[in-house]
């Protein structure tokens, strides 16, 4: 029986956590902007030195202006990425402790009980796959 739900609570867990995380695998089209660049890219392949040597040069020139606005802008933008988890990590996280939760209530539920009368007599429930519990110890006294 303890197997049974082990497996039960894993098969649902799984399914829970594929339901929940975002497909990976789904392929995303090129814009054709990054196809035209790409393509432009190629025919500059062939003088290299120059391609590096402007890069270098766009490069300079802009290291060279300051701009204390978009410094602050660029700051903000860094901050602002690094706080706090995704949606997704909370999802997981929420839905991790949510199945835990439920296959310790269900074992608690389960098996908290003492056991006065088996079938068949002299096993123990949750310990051996085909024992029975017939008769639980009352928790509420019966004059109550």
């Amino acid at each position: 029986m303890l197997k049974t739900a082990t497996s039960l609570l894993l098969i649902l867990s799984t399914v829970l956590l594929s339901v929940t995380t975002p497909s990976r695998a789904q392929s995303t089209a090129v814009p054709e902007s990054e196809v035209a660049t790409s393509q432009s890219t190629k025919a500059n392949a062939a003088n290299l030195k120059q391609v590096f040597a402007d890069e270098t040069e766009k490069l300079k020139t802009d290291s060279t202006k300051f701009d204390p606005a978009k410094a602050d802008r660029d700051r903000a933008k860094q901050q602002t990425s690094n706080k706090g988890w995704s949606t997704t990590k909370k999802t997981l996280v929420i839905t991790a402790i949510a199945v835990g939760l439920a296959a310790v209530l269900f074992i608690v539920i389960k098996y908290g009980k003492d056991c006065l009368k088996s079938d068949p007599p002299d096993c123990t429930p949750g310990v051996d796959e085909n024992c029975r519990c017939e008769v639980y110890e009352r928790r509420i006294p019966e004059g109550q």
